[in-house]
């Protein structure tokens, strides 16, 4: 039972970062978001995090 708990203690934690994590991105507009990518883009950093706010850009302007 008590690692029950704790799993279920985990899961609720995780829960929690990811929601917080959903609010913040969520928060931004998009030009605040088009310029992330710009910076991104001038460095020539095209990792992961451009494809996701590339991805967040195009899901607002679709949205907006």
């Amino acid at each position: 039972m008590k690692e029950k708990i704790k799993i279920h203690a985990e899961i609720e934690r995780e829960n929690t970062e990811n929601l917080e994590a959903w609010r913040y991105w969520n928060s931004l507009s998009v030009d605040e978001i088009a310029n992330m990518i710009n910076e991104k883009d001038k460095a020539m950093e095209w990792d992961e995090q451009f494809g996701f706010l590339c991805e967040l850009l195009d899901a607002k302007t679709v949205v907006a």
